[in-house]
């Protein structure tokens, strides 16, 4: 599993433990009329007593969410519980290096994605982490040769939204595959397709999306004076990032290829950081190392927590901000991106006519 991969699963996996937990995930097991039915409050407070217990953890939690399984095993909140569990464990012993030990459990989770997406009443808002159980599965499959268990579960993780083309290419399960024609026309076939989704959702984005005041005076890391106000009649794309954070590390690759792709037709990338650092001495001279570390081709200022109040709703990082020609904000991405969408994004406003603003 690529380190990209890693961190956008583990963001989605722990967004989706979080609602489970906290109670977003509504009326588990309220269709049973079994008296002895867990009630909803009652497995969230289980799993939590495990999972804050260090001596029990999140093995103790997987374990007692699959005995309610066995007793209900068609409640289908109950199963993303249960993913979300797996997939966190799978996760930590892939980071501890211990990839053998977790494949079982992204194949437990891989066994529950696909009860879950089997029902039509599934929440459609767990689509996006069964996507990457799914392609999971089909990096394991990639690794021990396993072509056509591949293919089955590639078609599920892009039927059920899966974005990121490009790791098809780059995670290394699949490095062995790219001399195989099969699997070329497979990948392009599915990124044309990919294309297409994402320019419809995204153009349904920006059709609902509204809009608010958005500015900003700075200057540059390298002591350059910058303001949104420079780059009116372009697209502007702003970047906001921290280089204490690995999504917004992943992400700078993408930015930086836009940057360079796009730049010649009138658009700008501009990050604007929040870093850690006690004073803004160490805050540019850690920007500064990252710059020259990924050699970043767009510019980058610091900003405070204050400036964040400016974005209505902030999520976290990173959070992208697209502005059009006329300076108005059009559409924001909260959390890593595939570089697929941020670029329909781009091409989607610059496709736009200037007159139409």
């Amino acid at each position: 599993m690529t380190n990209s991969a890693q961190d956008r699963l583990a963001r989605i996996s722990l967004l989706l433990c979080a609602w489970t937990l906290i109670g977003l995930v509504p009326n588990l097991h309220a269709q049973q009329e079994d008296v002895a039915t867990p009630t909803e409050l009652e497995v969230r407070r289980e799993v939590n007593r495990r999972l804050q217990d260090q001596a029990l953890g999140l093995v103790a939690a997987i374990e007692y969410v699959d005995s309610v399984l066995d007793k209900f095993p068609t409640d289908s909140e109950l199963h993303l519980i249960a993913i979300s569990l797996n997939m966190n464990h799978s996760l930590r012993l892939t980071a501890e290096e211990k990839s053998a030990e977790a494949e079982p459990f992204v194949r437990r989770a891989q066994v529950l994605a696909t009860a879950v997406a089997a029902d039509p009443k599934h929440l459609a808002v767990a689509d996006e982490i069964l996507a990457q159980v799914f392609f999971s599965a089909a990096q394991l499959d990639a690794a021990a040769s396993e072509a056509a268990a591949m293919y089955q579960n590639l078609d599920q993780a892009f039927r059920l939204g899966f974005e990121d083309i490009d790791a098809l290419r780059t995670a290394p399960p699949f490095a062995a595959w790219q001399a195989d024609g099969t699997f070329l026309s497979y990948l392009e076939k599915q990124r044309g397709q990919v294309v297409d989704r994402i320019a419809v959702r995204i153009r349904r984005e920006l059709s609902v999306f509204e809009s608010f005041d958005f500015d900003f005076k700075l200057e540059t890391v390298g002591g350059q004076p910058i303001a949104k106000a420079d780059y009116q009649g372009k697209i502007l794309v702003v970047d906001v990032w921290g280089t204490w954070c690995p999504p917004c590390r992943q992400e700078l690759p993408h930015f930086i290829a836009l940057q360079e792709k796009y730049g010649e037709r009138g658009v700008q990338i501009v990050g604007l950081n929040i870093e850690n650092d006690e004073t803004a001495e160490l805050q540019t001279a850690r920007v500064q190392n990252a710059i020259e570390e990924f050699k970043i081709n767009y510019p980058c200022a610091l900003i405070d927590d204050p400036f964040l109040k400016t974005i209505p709703d902030f999520e976290g990082f990173p959070t992208t901000l697209f502005i059009d020609r006329g300076g108005r904000v059009r559409l924001i991405m909260a959390g890593a991106q595939s570089l697929s969408r941020l670029e329909t994004a781009i091409t989607l406003l610059l496709d736009e006519s200037p007159a139409g603003q």
